[in-house]
């Protein structure tokens, strides 16, 4: 008996790649601050490139998770949410990675700016509420 095969559609390669590119953790120059206390397994990069909301911007020594937005949805992230993380890591592994990301993955965040697709910025409630 064959098993079935396995049909992957060009937005499931998408965001696999997006996951993938999630899983890196690298050290970065912080352009936010990164809590010095900050839980071993966070990567500072969730912080530093605002992964990690923190409460007040100006705050120069956050304390982890005091001064950090509490997350008020266990549900499964939604595409913007794997869009914004992955553009995140497509960010740090540019800056530290020798000859950047990659042309996949370049190809890939642009993609998702281009007019007609799902952008990172898009909000439902400014198209019921404009």
């Amino acid at each position: 008996m064959t098993p079935p095969r396995l049909i992957i559609h060009a937005w499931q390669r998408s965001l696999a790649v997006a996951a993938l590119a999630l899983g890196c953790s690298m050290l970065s120059a912080t352009a936010s601050p990164v809590p010095t206390n900050k839980p071993a397994n966070y990567p500072a990069w969730w912080f530093s490139r605002g992964v990690i909301q923190l409460n007040d911007p100006s705050n120069v020594s956050p304390i982890w998770p005091d001064n950090y937005t509490a997350a008020d949805d266990p549900s499964a992230a939604h595409l913007g949410q794997i869009k914004k993380m992955a553009t995140a890591a497509y960010k740090e592994m540019q800056i530290n990675l020798p000859g950047g990301a990659g042309q996949v993955l370049v190809d890939l965040i642009n993609s998702w700016s281009q007019p007609g697709s799902r952008n990172l910025e898009y909000d439902p409630a400014k198209q019921v509420n404009p």
